[in-house]
């Protein structure tokens, strides 16, 4: 990842906090040892959100509507 170079980046520090430092990618969807459902990634059409709950689901594009009105409400 980044050609091996770390960078900061948002919430970085969490794994520390948690003394938890394995990679994330464990823990991002399709691996069935992490109990999280098969996440795709975004592609054109395609908006997938992960939510987090006693069961995690993967819903494709659930803000769409609210995205639609905010965006015909700026200019």
């Amino acid at each position: 990842m980044l050609d091996g170079r770390p960078r900061a980046f948002h919430s970085c520090e969490i794994s520390f906090i948690f003394n938890n430092s394995d990679p994330c990618v464990n823990y991002s969807g399709g691996i069935p040892e992490a109990g999280l459902p098969k996440w795709a990634p975004v592609s054109e059409g395609k908006l997938p959100v992960m939510y987090f709950d006693n069961t995690c689901v993967v819903k494709n594009d659930p803000e769409s509507e609210t995205r639609k009105l905010m965006a015909a409400g700026c200019p």
